[in-house]
């Protein structure tokens, strides 16, 4: 996670926000960025000391949240490789279509 949080952000998206927790609905300005990584099997369980998986990983952070609100932060791991700004955004607009 930390990791995914370093990476430079390449392109932006604003995506709607519903209203919760006593919040009012509004728009978030997004800083996308994504990168290769491995994850390491669990150090325990059956899976343990197993190989890592190969992944893409990106970051999905709020540049500048209003005061009092809580950034926006999605830290989203795909199987899919991501090589282009427009990859990534698809991606993230899957992401958003989740239940």
């Amino acid at each position: 996670m930390q990791w995914a949080r370093t990476l430079a952000s390449t392109t932006t998206k604003e995506v709607s926000l519903r209203g919760r927790d006593g919040q009012p609905k509004r728009t978030a300005k997004l800083q996308v960025a994504w990168g290769a990584c491995e994850i390491q099997s669990p150090h325990e369980g059956k899976e343990r000391f197993g190989q890592g998986l190969a992944r893409e990983r990106g970051a999905v952070l709020e540049a500048s949240p209003p005061a009092g609100a809580e950034g926006l932060e999605w830290i989203l791991v795909t199987s899919l490789v991501v090589c282009s700004a427009a990859e990534a955004l698809t991606i993230i607009a899957w992401y958003e279509c989740r239940g």
